[in-house]
């Protein structure tokens, strides 16, 4: 048996390495989804809202499918970057979170059993990074300007750090989880149990 063999025996038959490439998985893809939930959902369903006489799926052709009709993910990374919130450098990193991404949905079996493959750690946390500054741009550019509720409120630079979207905050509970620390979810879990009840 050659040494690559014995290496992915142990990888494979260690229970704390198996459980934590398992988990690495499992939140990369679920923050692959939560990534997508941004670059292509948001402008879907803020472009789809007929407004005006026009209709919402031809605002959301004319604005973002124009820049690439028959691939909503290439066109919707257009129109982040035409819209000045990305730019060259994390259009190329958004390629590689996809890329490892199918690597993964498609062959979790490799990063759980064979010690060549290892999740790319750096690629999630990049991708973690860009997710929040993305849905920062979006709060302070989109949701805050066309919400009447705001006109009259005069918001600090810190009131803009401090904003956090719906998927901020599931990053905020599934992210520790990396470490092995289900504290703060089990907190969560309890107390909103306990508001069931009432």
């Amino acid at each position: 048996m050659n040494e690559n063999a014995h290496e992915s025996w142990l990888k494979f038959l260690n229970p704390e390495t198996f459980r934590s490439n398992l988990d690495k998985s499992g939140i990369y893809l679920i923050v692959y989804e939560l990534f997508l939930s941004t670059l292509i959902g948001k402008p879907k369903d803020f472009y789809n809202i007929s407004i005006l006489g026009e209709k919402g799926e031809e605002r959301y052709v004319s604005r973002v499918l124009k820049h690439d009709p028959k691939h909503p993910f290439n066109a919707s990374i257009l129109w982040w970057r035409e819209m000045g919130a990305i730019n060259d450098e994390e259009i190329g990193l958004i390629h590689e979170f996809r890329k490892h991404r199918n690597e993964i949905a498609h062959g979790i079996h490799h990063f759980l059993m064979n010690s060549a493959y290892q999740i790319r750690v750096d690629l999630l946390s990049n991708m973690i990074d860009l997710l929040v500054k993305m849905d920062q741009w979006w709060i302070r550019e989109i949701e805050i300007p066309t919400n009447p509720d705001f006109d009259d409120i005069e918001l600090t630079e810190e009131d803009y750090e401090k904003s956090m979207s719906g998927n901020m905050i599931i990053l905020s509970l599934i992210l520790p989880i990396l470490e092995g620390d289900t504290s703060k979810m089990e907190y969560v879990y309890e107390g909103f149990r306990e508001e069931l009840k009432k």
